[in-house]
């Protein structure tokens, strides 16, 4: 009978010292292959390669990380998962088999799922911690229930951490972030696990005219996806902003929710008002926290919510709006002059640094300009540093 073990990320587990059988789950032999790599980084000449998804290591002192890579692309395609089984061979021990289970690796350039280590009278498998699996289930995510702006009072609420298997709707935000690395030689990207974020959406008529809807809903998904993957959280809060807040509890783990009570459930506000609502939002998140404010054009009340930066400089808040204009994706700069300015105002944030803007142009039908390059643009402003408003 063969003993199985199944591992979370981080965890480790003993095996008896023998050779091990390591074959990738999930993967098509023609587009992917298994490596074992050395402390260096070259594959091991020490073991026997059954085929491009299956190898025998043999129990000799060493460290390996059990790798996987697209065999003819820069990255796996959208939607590839895969995992690993490990096997003990060998006469003269028990067989046992640890289970690795499959993670989305889609849109990286490589992945390390494992690392074996050969020890005296053992071997060691530790399945890797890359944040691509969902997390323990039961871990607490802290909720601010009231207290002044940044919350007195506390109380922990288990949450599952979020996974793209029951809302495939974070894959384009996760896909658009791991996108970011291939922007530069020399792009790094800033962690944001753990932190808290909230997205509040423009509740005013003028968006819905700006944007068709599902247009909408796919920006929203793309920044509110690409936070998730950021930072592993759902959203703490998602709100239609107007006269006042009006919360949708689940546009938290759906953001179409908040697009459909924009459309079907809410009175449109006559003007973009975000202030207030940021300032309640900065509460939800706390410290550490960012604010995500989908609006089209620039807020009326820009100057309160700078004012409102200015005085909690703990939280970020980031404004993703639409229009041709200076604060737009790179790819987008060199069709903007200063004559062409859509979003004037903005200048108004200069040496605001916890406060970001950024723009995405539309096509004549109100379609997102998100085609090459740009959805990684877009999730590389969301998560980098501040102080972009130029």
């Amino acid at each position: 009978m063969v003993a199985n073990r199944e591992l979370d990320p981080g965890q480790s587990h003993d095996l008896p010292h023998a050779a091990l059988e390591v074959t990738l789950t999930g993967a098509d032999p023609r587009v992917v292959q298994l490596a074992a790599l050395d402390q260096a980084g070259h594959e091991t000449t020490v073991m026997i390669r059954k085929s491009a998804t299956e190898v025998v290591i043999t129990p000799e002192p060493r460290r390996l990380r059990l790798v996987t890579r697209p065999v003819d692309s820069r990255a796996f395609p959208a939607g590839t998962t895969l995992g690993l089984t490990v096997t003990t061979l060998g006469a003269s021990v028990a067989t046992e088999q640890v289970l690795i289970a499959q993670v989305d690796v889609g849109a990286l350039p490589n992945c390390e799922l494992a690392v074996v280590e050969f020890a005296p009278g053992r071997s060691i498998i530790t399945a890797s911690d890359t944040g691509l699996v969902p997390a323990n289930p039961g871990a607490p995510e802290e909720r601010f229930t009231s207290g002044d702006l940044f919350g007195g009072e506390r109380e922990s609420v288990a949450l599952v951490r979020p996974d793209d298997t029951a809302h495939p709707w974070i894959r384009p935000g996760r896909y658009a972030l791991r996108d970011t690395s291939r922007l530069s030689s020399t792009a790094q990207r800033n962690d944001g696990t753990g932190k808290a974020w909230a997205v509040a959406l423009d509740g005013s008529a003028s968006i819905t005219s700006a944007l068709p809807r599902e247009s909408l809903t796919a920006v929203l998904e793309l920044a509110c996806g690409t936070l998730v993957e950021w930072t592993g959280n759902w959203a703490s809060e998602a709100v239609l902003s107007g006269v006042s807040a009006v919360a949708v509890a689940d546009a938290r783990t759906d953001p179409s929710a908040l697009v459909a009570a924009l459309y079907e459930s809410v009175e449109p506000a006559s003007w973009c008002y975000v202030a207030a609502t940021a300032a309640e939002l900065a509460g939800r998140v706390g410290p550490g926290g960012v604010v995500l404010l989908v609006a089209d054009g620039v807020p009326g009340d820009l100057p309160a919510l700078l004012d409102l930066a200015r005085q909690h400089r703990q939280v970020d808040f980031r404004l993703l709006t639409f229009g041709r204009s200076r604060v737009g994706l790179t790819s987008d700069l060199g069709d903007v002059e200063w004559w062409a300015e859509e979003l004037s105002g903005l200048e108004l944030a200069e040496g605001v640094d916890n406060f970001s803007a950024v723009a995405v142009q539309l096509g004549p039908a109100g379609e997102p300009s998100l085609g090459g390059s740009r959805a990684a643009e877009l999730a590389a402003r969301l998560t980098s540093s501040l102080a972009v408003v130029r």
